[in-house]
């Protein structure tokens, strides 16, 4: 033991950051450097020659006992043994140690067995919570409502340029590193670490561009849909009946957002994708029973007044004609006396439907009240008035089925063309509203116009 308890030995063994002690072939101390007498808070001659389980350090349960016992015994047997305990310093603060013990030798016969020991407490505490954050993050992503992945390069590399190609070359090489459940669940699909990044998202046809945008602004988002071949939702009658809307469709909103190392080079991306089709369905119904007529699905009287100022407005600027119709069903009370309100409304559904197909694109329509209908063309009112003569005859042809009834009707119609002279649509309707009553007191079934009526009719008492 003279290597061990020279001057010079003592000096570097008393200095270094590890505790160090021998024990003898008696099983007692014969060394403990100043590492580890500061840790036990002895003195060494308190300590020497004291059988090693007496160690005050080493009293910190059975459990510690016995793998501390085991050790020394493999060790004076010829093993090197490791093995980490969690021992308690002379101030009651407790540390996690890592141990070696190594047999020393002397003309190949054991002599004795030095204990090394390492105080790894702030590397357990921090894989403590590197484990905790990590369970933190496993939960959070496996029980998130959103889908996550990571989408990571082999290796980061410098944005050369940003074109098609060089952006396409960027996203074949990425790999998909990361992805929870719910991101499985979301696109309907199971997932692999070869999906490629155009598989994940495959009715996005400007992929291309967001990822250019995410790489220039660090982030971009959009918004897209996913094809289910199963219905999603279950069958709402409300829903169904207001919106037409398929129930096969998945509506999601996906965060790109890019990773660069410390050198700014582009390492990735993550993306964060949120499912939202309830939430889109919801902005729809409002949007509908705002701007609709639940029963005809057309433009209701307030949405009517909104997009018929703005019309005309255009319409005045670009030097175009207007023309504000309005239709009623002749004798509409006597089809729900004798059918029934059921078959009148069927009526009013397939009347709309048919004067909204007929318009197309010409114009707007819109249920002004009961059966009362009101329109706003883009053409002056010789031209309406041929069109609407055309829908007067569409409407006396058709036939309404309503379970074994079949229903006839007629309507009138009347017109105010505008030729820029005034954008008040209250004015428009007005006047429009004066040529139906007249066409309807003058034998229904006919269109009038109101520049054409006489005099008399169109004062304000009329």
């Amino acid at each position: 033991m003279n290597s061990l308890t020279s001057f010079e030995s003592r000096f570097v063994i008393d200095e270094i950051n590890l505790y160090i002690a021998v024990i003898s072939t008696d099983h007692t101390i014969s060394f403990a450097n100043k590492q580890l007498l500061h840790f036990s808070g002895v003195h060494f001659e308190n300590i020497d020659h004291l059988p090693y389980w007496e160690l005050p350090w080493w009293q910190n349960g059975m459990e510690n006992q016995n793998q501390l016992m085991f050790a020394v015994e493999r060790a004076f047997f010829g093993e090197t043994v490791r093995f980490d305990a969690t021992y308690m310093k002379y101030d009651n603060t407790l540390h996690e140690i890592d141990f070696i013990l190594k047999p020393l030798y002397k003309r190949d016969e054991i002599v004795s067995v030095i204990a090394m020991g390492y105080n790894i407490s702030d590397l357990v505490k921090t894989q403590k919570a590197l484990t905790r954050r990590q369970r933190q993050l496993d939960a959070f992503f496996e029980f998130s409502s959103d889908g996550y992945c990571f989408c990571l390069l082999e290796q980061p590399t410098e944005i050369a340029q940003t074109d098609d190609d060089y952006i396409q070359h960027l996203m074949s090489h990425q790999k998909l590193a990361f992805f929870n459940q719910q991101l499985e669940k979301i696109l309907s699909r199971k997932l692999t670490h070869q999906t490629a990044i155009a598989d994940i998202f495959p009715n996005v046809s400007e992929i291309v561009s967001h990822w250019r945008e995410m790489i220039i602004h660090g982030k971009s988002q959009f918004d897209t849909i996913i094809q289910l071949e199963d219905t999603f939702y279950e069958d709402s009658a409300l829903d169904a009946y207001l919106l037409d809307e398929p129930y096969d469709r998945l509506y999601i909103r996906v965060t790109l957002v890019a990773i660069f190392d410390d050198q700014g080079a582009f390492e990735g991306n993550y993306a964060v994708v949120r499912e939202r089709t309830q939430e889109v369905r919801n902005i729809k119904r409002l949007e509908f029973l705002a701007n609709k007529d639940p029963l005809t699905k057309i433009n209701n009287r307030r949405s009517f007044y909104e997009k018929a100022v703005e019309l005309i407005e255009t319409c005045q600027r670009d030097k175009i004609d207007t023309s504000v119709v309005m239709i009623d069903i002749d004798f509409f009370k006597h089809i729900n006396d004798t059918f029934g309100h059921d078959a009148g409304d069927t009526v009013l559904y397939h009347f709309a439907a048919l004067v909204k197909s007929f318009i197309a694109d010409r114009g707007i329509v819109a249920r002004y009240g009961g059966e009362e209908f009101v329109l706003l063309l883009t053409c002056p009112f010789h031209k309406a008035k041929q069109l609407m003569e055309a829908l007067r005859i569409k409407i006396a042809e058709m036939v309404i089925e309503h379970g074994e009834q079949r229903i006839t009707l007629t309507a009138s119609i009347g017109i105010r063309g505008n030729t820029r002279q005034t954008d008040n649509i209250d004015t428009l309707t007005a006047e429009a509203d004066k040529a139906l009553y007249y066409a309807k007191n003058h034998g229904r079934n006919r269109v009038a116009v109101y520049a054409e009526l006489p005099a008399e009719e169109t004062r304000e008492n009329i």
